[in-house]
């Protein structure tokens, strides 16, 4: 579903497979289980911190692992990698 330059507020939203233009979210809970990559363009954040369940938590559980497990130069290569490559 498309959203443009609406406000969310105080509520959960789902990611997964949506795109948001210039929209704004205040004191919401950012949802994204690792399904179809959302579009954020031009949205604002306030106090809305992003979750990630599903496939997504388990991939960034995954990193926490590798990383306390001694592999800190592969996950920050990893990151440096995200840094220099935008989305297309």
């Amino acid at each position: 579903m498309k959203y443009s330059q609406e406000v969310f507020a105080n509520q959960p939203v789902e990611l997964d497979g949506n795109e948001f233009d210039r929209c704004t979210f205040r004191k919401c809970e950012l949802k994204y289980r690792g399904g179809e990559l959302p579009v954020l363009n031009g949205c604002h954040f306030d106090s809305s911190p992003f979750i990630f369940g599903n496939q997504a938590g388990n991939t960034l559980a995954m990193l926490r692992s590798m990383y306390h497990a001694g592999l800190q130069p592969l996950v920050e290569h990893l990151f440096d990698e995200v840094r220099r490559n935008p989305p297309r």
